[in-house]
């Protein structure tokens, strides 16, 4: 449940370490690739447990009039945030290779090399199919990978993308750097049977895998045990 926790932890509150603290800490880059869209944030996994170095997001991507960066540094002694339009950016391979640069721009970033000071990577996957194998984390490998992409008739928008940030940070580290996914249908995972089955032709369940499969899991974790944490007055 290690990614659940990254997931988590992106919408906490935490304090800040410095740039020189996240080059020599074991850093986890978590990617959210969306239909024209990529998110994405770094931790520092020290001491302190894990930290919130940098977040950002390329919107607009492939649409042909240039796509829309920001990012947002929050390292101690850098405070610093970037939004700009920027041009070229054709596809998720190209946005990936984007934010490998923002982390390690000179002026901007919170790490001096990407290949060398990020440990982890880890990806929001937007559907996991019928598969008991995707009801939590998963290490991507080759039967992984071919796994996934038999999944890209539950979700046509989604996971073509999703696929391509996958091919673009295996090329980028290769062998070196694990890899994970975490799909937003594990949450939904124990939704009982008389709940999930559609009212048409069984025939159509098997052949299509048409079920109701709940989505956005990783929120809907997220927000129970933040909502256990506020104190009310």
């Amino acid at each position: 449940r290690f990614f659940f926790a990254v997931e988590h932890s992106a919408h906490s509150s935490r304090t800040p370490m410095s740039s020189t603290d996240s080059a020599a800490s074991e850093n986890v880059l978590v990617l959210n690739a969306g239909s024209s869209s990529i998110k994405f944030k770094l931790f520092s996994l020290g001491p302190s447990g894990l930290v919130e170095v940098a977040e950002g997001q390329i919107d607009k991507i492939g649409e042909g009039k240039g796509s829309h960066l920001k990012f947002h540094n929050k390292t101690i002694g850098s405070e610093s945030k970037t939004d700009k339009m920027i041009e070229g950016i054709k596809n998720h391979h190209d946005a990936v290779e984007e934010i490998m640069k923002i982390l390690c721009d000179p002026l901007h970033g919170v790490i001096p090399d990407a290949q060398e000071h990020i440990h982890l990577i880890g990806h929001r996957w937007v559907h996991g199919g019928p598969n008991p194998r995707f009801h939590g984390p998963v290490r991507v490998d080759a039967e992984v990978l071919e796994e996934l992409r038999t999944l890209e008739p539950l979700a046509p928008l989604h996971i073509p993308p999703a696929l391509m940030t996958i091919d673009v940070t295996s090329r980028l580290f290769p062998g070196n750097v694990d890899q994970y996914v975490v799909c937003d249908t594990a949450f939904h995972r124990s939704i009982p049977a008389h709940a999930y089955t559609y009212a048409v032709p069984a025939e159509w369940r098997d052949k299509h895998h048409l079920r109701r499969y709940g989505f956005h899991g990783t929120s809907h974790l997220y927000h129970p045990s933040s909502t256990s944490t506020v104190h009310f007055p």
